[in-house]
């Protein structure tokens, strides 16, 4: 299944070119993944999503897959501007699901501290909260 009917872009964000892969139409969901992952990473889950009616949107991280490799910008602040520069560019302007995976998932969380009015849900998969459990894990 994989990606089929997928489209793969590269969006100029942050003046860096993101790939990112889009398929779907319907309430939008933001897949990011983990630690030396890529939109890959979703190949199985994403399809399967589109099939429900969702607007998928899965970027490669800059730093990884088809992004650019800057030399600086992987704080998470950083990060969470990218992810929501994508939005901007690709117009989406309702609410949006965001689902992070491994190290995905702490962009996720900041992205729904500092944008709770842009946020549907969130999802965080496989890491420990910040200041809730991060202890137990150091």
């Amino acid at each position: 299944m994989k990606f089929k009917n997928f489209t793969s872009d590269k969006l100029f964000i942050n003046g860096n070119r993101i790939h990112v892969r889009t398929a779907g139409e319907g309430t939008p969901i933001l897949l990011i993944h983990g630690w030396l992952g890529t939109s890959y990473t979703w190949r199985k889950v994403a399809p399967q999503l589109v099939e429900n009616g969702y607007r998928v949107i899965i970027p490669d991280m800059r730093g990884y897959g088809d992004s650019d490799k800057p030399v600086s910008g992987y704080d998470g602040l950083t990060l969470v501007s990218d992810l929501r520069s994508i939005l901007q560019t690709l117009e989406i302007t309702e609410k949006v699901h965001v689902v992070g995976w491994d190290m995905g998932a702490l962009p996720t969380f900041l992205f729904a501290a500092h944008y709770p009015n842009e946020v549907a849900s969130i999802t965080y998969l496989d890491e420990p909260l910040p200041s809730v459990n991060l202890h137990e894990f150091t």
